[in-house]
């Protein structure tokens, strides 16, 4: 599903290396944590698997194909990738539910449908008595599970999850993962985490180490 192969990035004219020769293969449906300390660039290599930076170097192919040839790149990552973060970047003015439909305006699809898509997820999620709510009236828990059921509304093959647990207390962060996991096994997800989080990361079938930019083990 998604391949890197020698994947270099640097910033500051080349003073600064992120990613130094980076290589990996992940199966279709496969979780994989990415763990390392801050600033090892777990953020980066997750930036550039989803077309928001591009390598200075080196390749990334999904499904077969290099990233690089895909336009437009913000058709590619509608349909084809969901983004969860550690902030959940919900909109504050728009309800949990149109936040959720947020993402499938860009497909064509009728507002019926993803009005009742949108509900699915949430009721998915645990949050369908949330659906009409502002974020800035529901918990930080509740918050990140509806930023992963708007990284769930355009089907996508691929979640990529950048701390999705940073800013949450243990057993906050532990729910929100047991829903993401669950929902990617359901649906045949490939799931692609950064954590810092041991025990995030020891609930991924497989953990990527990584330190100063390169691939410790894997």
């Amino acid at each position: 599903m998604i391949i890197v192969k020698e994947v270099r990035k640097v910033f500051d004219n080349g003073l600064t290396i992120a990613l130094n020769g980076v290589s990996f293969e992940i199966k279709k449906g496969e979780v994989v944590a990415i763990s390392g300390p801050s600033g090892c660039g777990k953020s980066t290599l997750l930036n550039i698997i989803g077309t928001l930076e591009t390598p200075t170097s080196g390749e990334v192919f999904i499904e077969g194909e290099n990233i690089s040839g895909f336009h437009p790149l913000h058709d590619f990552r509608a349909k084809t990738i969901g983004f969860v973060f550690q902030f959940h970047y919900l909109i504050p003015t728009m309800t949990l539910i149109e936040n959720v439909e947020l993402p499938m305006y860009s497909l064509e699809i009728s507002k019926k449908v993803r009005h009742e898509k949108a509900l699915e997820i949430l009721n998915s999620m645990g949050l369908s008595d949330r659906a009409n709510f502002f974020p800035t009236k529901v918990s930080g828990g509740e918050r990140q599970r509806a930023a992963v059921a708007r990284a769930l509304a355009n089907d996508p093959k691929i979640i990529l999850a950048d701390e999705p647990t940073g800013n949450l207390d243990v057993d906050t962060g532990k729910m929100v993962m047991d829903y993401m996991l669950d929902l990617c096994q359901e649906k045949s997800i490939t799931l692609l985490i950064t954590t810092h989080n041991p025990s995030v990361a020891l609930m991924a079938e497989r953990i990527i180490y990584m330190k100063n930019g390169r691939i410790e083990n894997r």
